[in-house]
């Protein structure tokens, strides 16, 4: 039965090739669009989730009575680790950095890359993957430096460059030669190694910071990036009154005047930045995703309906015939079925092709499908399947006999 129903389906879409292909294309590219769109808003909702104990992970914020005092996403330069040294029962460890970019070369190869010189914690508190190198031993040396997979492939061609040495230049201090002590590999989106305009890529150990000039020992330095992960259990609400406590005993009399420190949680921190302009957009663009899908779906029904409407002598032989309304329900559910599964098909294909030039409109890399998680295939699947039964279905109940007892 099966494989009759198979064959009428194919022959009726053999008897309008240009309805079938207008049909298919026209869905294929919404459920393509709606993927594209869909796969960006999923990877902005990931952002800083794929840390290790991404739950736990808070930046110190700052709100400053007046606002040319200081920047709401940096703070005090010793904060972290005070927090760490003091409350060890509320803070589980802590990690800033003193941001720079320096002129870095190997042989002929010279380039200026953006540094973070920051706690050895880094890699530790945040299960950033190291290619090669021991991320308890990366960043402990004064000479320690951690290159990221891009950069290593750069300066060296390859990614095994443990123990090289790369050349850095400051106007301040001139050339001084670092050894690379390990290699990340690239770090999913997040608010620690990508959160300045520039995304950095290489970082140093502490002992590094008195050959840029910097510190972060220094109680008057209000421009140094903060993190912490508190211990299980532990509420921002809870550091209210250390960290009020802290500036009270260590800062100086106008910043103690001015500065309210507060935690906001990593995975929140990027949604809510800029005002939570990426939360409004991210919601806009699920919207049109929405709509674009929505508009496919109904212009899907509206062509299977017409083509049903033209083949009404079809419908009257075969109830002549003997045929069953069960059995034209089936015909049609089946149709629209093949016709939703091709046009899925054919969306694979689209997301593939169309996928790097959207990553280039949305100045984002878009996963593949094969990156997705199976939650994300399996809602399409559902979507391809309600819009395929309601398609099917409607033509058989517009349609259907007036007198039970023709059927």
């Amino acid at each position: 039965m099966l494989n009759n129903y198979l064959k009428i389906a194919y022959c009726a879409l053999l008897r309008s090739k240009f309805f079938s292909a207008l049909n298919i294309i026209g869905l294929a590219v919404g459920i393509a669009l709606g993927m594209l769109i869909g796969s960006y808003v999923w990877s902005e909702f990931q952002v800083n989730r794929q840390l290790r104990n991404a739950g736990q992970q808070y930046i110190v914020q700052s709100k400053w009575k007046q606002e040319n005092m200081g920047l709401d996403f940096t703070t005090l330069a010793p904060f972290g680790q005070a927090l760490k040294m003091q409350y060890p029962t509320l803070v589980a460890d802590a990690y800033a950095f003193y941001g720079v970019s320096a002129t870095i070369s190997h042989d002929n190869n010279h380039f200026r890359e953006s540094i973070q010189i920051g706690d050895s914690s880094l890699l530790t508190m945040y299960g950033f993957k190291l290619l090669h190198g021991d991320p308890r031993t990366a960043l402990t040396q004064p000479n320690s430096l951690v290159i990221t997979e891009t950069i290593a492939r750069k300066f060296f061609g390859r990614t095994d460059v443990l123990n090289q040495s790369l050349t850095l230049e400051t106007p301040q201090s001139g050339k001084q030669q670092f050894v690379v002590t390990g290699v990340l590999e690239r770090p999913s989106p997040n608010s620690v190694t990508q959160l300045l305009a520039e995304a950095a890529e290489v970082f140093m150990a502490p002992g590094a910071l008195p050959y840029f000039g910097g510190n972060l020992t220094d109680w008057t330095n209000v421009y140094i990036p903060t993190y912490v992960e508190l211990q299980p259990g532990v509420l921002p609400s809870d550091l209210a009154k250390p960290l009020a406590q802290l500036i009270a005993t260590n800062a100086p009399p106008d910043t103690q005047k001015n500065l309210i420190a507060y935690l906001t949680p990593l995975t929140d921190y990027y949604l809510k930045s800029n005002n939570g302009l990426v939360r409004r957009m991210i919601h806009t663009l699920g919207w049109v995703a929405i709509f674009i899908l929505l508009m496919a779906a109904i212009n899907f029904v509206n062509l299977s309906l017409g083509s049903a409407s033209t083949r009404l002598r079809e419908i009257g032989v075969r109830k002549a015939l003997g045929g069953l309304r069960r059995q034209l329900a089936t015909q049609f559910l089946l149709e629209a079925l093949v016709l939703m599964l091709i046009a899925t098909g054919l969306s694979v294909g689209l997301y593939a092709l169309f996928r790097p030039v959207f990553s280039e409109v949305v100045g984002k890399t878009i996963p593949s499908l094969g990156d997705l998680p199976g939650t994300y295939m399996g809602l399409t699947l559902a979507m391809v399947l309600s819009v395929g039964l309601l398609a099917g279905g409607t033509p058989h109940y517009i349609f259907r006999p007036t007198h039970q007892s023709t059927l």
